[in-house]
């Protein structure tokens, strides 16, 4: 008689398919049907009735998400069901979720200590798989990494004989605490000031030049002040890189903190210029961005002083982890460009009056409209500690000195010779007074063809000399002579300027000095190179 052995047989199969799924998640081509109630290798659908395949590895999982259960490919056509999928605890730290999408999606879940499973609503047909979420994982994620030290870090700049150039990163362990710095494995150093030049930063000694004027190199640096970062060493919470052009020099901060650092420029300083995302507020530099202040030369030397505001951290920490999240559950709205600047100054001030907890901030934030609503809110309120923990601790403050000095230079004074051949301009005219600019005994105050001209200088009678540039001028053939011209050994000041930019500016009656856009400026000439409004002036005539 023939032996009945079919029990058997798919006894040994579900054994198989049971440890295939429970170890490897190989697929098996087998379909299992499975009613309310049913359960197939730790994945029980309720709610709706459900066909249930076994599902293999997600090809892409997100570092964030671990495995913890068994995975499943279910089909269903109405009904919202819900899938329990076998599990352990989640260890402190971690949140419950369901991943989807071939590993690039979640579902919000819980997890059921009654029944050791991971529980969640099917919005859709798919392949799920039990995990969990690292909040503190997720928190580290949306923090900055360090940026690299920029090759212009420690070179100074120069233009017109001012060299300008950034001192050493002076750490302090808070405000008044001043102390050495640490050491700068990958910052600059400075050069103390040698016979009027400046004090250059260390780094690599290089010199950026400008308009035909060039400084020496740096000092060479100091063993702490190598090109490239050592590690274990500190490293400064900014680099800086200086420039120079046109009366103006260009100080640049690129933050190397995971903190952001709110930023004390001096008194009379202008805006920065244009930053990288997020959108900031002025004195606010956020981690791995960059921040440009166009300083003149008269400003200058400064000081800038920054202080790390691990309130910002924290709100900008919290707020990126919360899109990053919606964009994980799938239900990332378009953010609005300011959420990260809200959540930062929100966290902030609340951080700053009452030193709160991040469960405290995570529930401050919500005029800033985080993405993922309140599905979002929920499923992080019970971890928003530990996904603060991704938010760096706050950094230590630090000084930056700019320096300026002047190379060995001076604005020399050339007495303008007049030559009626270099004229190229000529009109009649009258020369009822003499000048008002100039103490020559050959200048004059002249009016011709509708326009006064003050200086002209005496040439053969009956002609003047109306210089209107260095090499440009208008030949006056004159009326009724000349007055009486000034005594000899009268003032010669300067009647007009040559800029290191190419810019020629004459002196106007009143005053100053008319630089082609008809305003006065005075012009400064308290060190060896005169300066106007910021501008080297490479030459005056007389």
């Amino acid at each position: 008689m023939a032996k009945n052995d079919r029990p058997a047989r798919l006894a040994l199969t579900a054994a198989v398919v049971a440890l295939l799924l429970g170890g490897t998640g190989t697929l098996v081509q087998q379909r299992f049907p499975a009613r309310p109630g049913g359960t197939v290798a730790g994945i029980e659908v309720t709610g709706a009735p459900a066909v249930v395949r076994p599902a293999p590895e997600p090809g892409v999982a997100t570092p964030l998400t671990h495995r913890a259960g068994g995975g499943a490919d279910i089909g269903f056509t109405g009904g919202a069901p819900r899938v329990r999928i076998a599990a352990p605890a989640p260890p402190p730290g971690f949140a419950a979720v369901v991943i989807t999408a071939e590993g690039t999606r979640l579902l919000p879940a819980a997890y059921d200590t009654a029944t050791r499973s991971i529980v969640a609503d099917l919005p859709r047909p798919g392949r799920f798989w039990g995990g969990v979420l690292d909040l503190a994982a997720l928190g580290r994620d949306v923090v900055p990494g360090l940026v690299a030290r920029p090759e212009c870090a420690g070179r100074a700049a120069s233009f017109g004989g001012v060299t300008v150039a950034a001192g050493s990163v002076a750490s302090s362990t808070g405000p008044g605490h001043a102390a050495t710095g640490p050491r700068q494995a990958a910052g600059s150093g400075s050069a103390p000031s040698d016979g009027g030049n400046a004090a250059i930063s260390g780094g690599v000694g290089h010199t950026v030049s400008s308009g035909g004027s060039t400084t020496k190199p740096a000092r060479a640096a100091s063993p702490d002040n190598t090109a490239n970062a050592v590690p274990g060493q500190p490293q400064p919470p900014v680099w800086v890189c200086v420039t120079a052009n046109a009366g103006h020099a260009g100080i640049t901060l690129t933050s190397n903190a995971r903190v952001p650092y709110r930023i004390a420029v001096p008194p009379g300083w202008p805006e920065s210029g244009a930053r990288t995302r997020p959108p900031q507020p002025r004195d606010l530099l956020w981690p791995g961005t960059t921040v440009t202040y166009e300083v003149p030369f008269n400003h200058l030397p400064a000081t800038l002083r920054g202080q790390a505001d691990p309130g910002a951290a924290l709100g900008a920490t919290l707020a990126a982890a919360a899109q990053r999240v919606a964009a994980l559950f799938g239900e990332a709205d378009r953010a609005a460009p300011d959420v990260l600047t809200c959540a930062a100054a929100v966290a902030s001030a609340r951080y700053a009056a009452d030193a709160p907890v991040a469960a405290g901030v995570w529930a401050a934030l919500g005029p800033c409209h985080l993405d993922g609503g309140e599905t979002v809110r929920w499923f992080l309120a019970a971890g928003i500690e530990d996904v603060a923990r991704g938010a760096a601790a706050a950094g230590p403050a630090f000084d930056v000195p700019i320096t300026t000095g002047r190379a060995r230079q001076f604005t020399p004074t050339v007495e303008y010779r007049p030559k009626p051949a270099a004229a190229t301009t000529r009109v009649a005219g009258r020369c009822d007074a003499v000048s008002a600019v100039s103490g020559r005994h050959d200048a004059y105050r002249c009016a011709g063809g509708g326009t006064t001209y003050d200086p002209c200088f005496a040439g053969p009678e009956p002609r003047v000399v109306c210089p209107t540039s260095a090499t440009g001028a208008v030949l006056l053939t004159y009326a009724d002579g000349l007055p009486s011209p000034p005594q000899a050994g009268g003032t010669a000041d300067p009647f007009l300027l040559a800029l290191a930019d190419g810019v020629q500016c004459l002196a106007v009656a009143s005053g100053g000095y008319a630089c082609g856009d008809g305003e006065a400026r005075d012009v400064d000439t308290s060190s060896p190179m005169w300066m106007v409004d910021g501008r080297v002036v490479v030459k005056a005539y007389t």
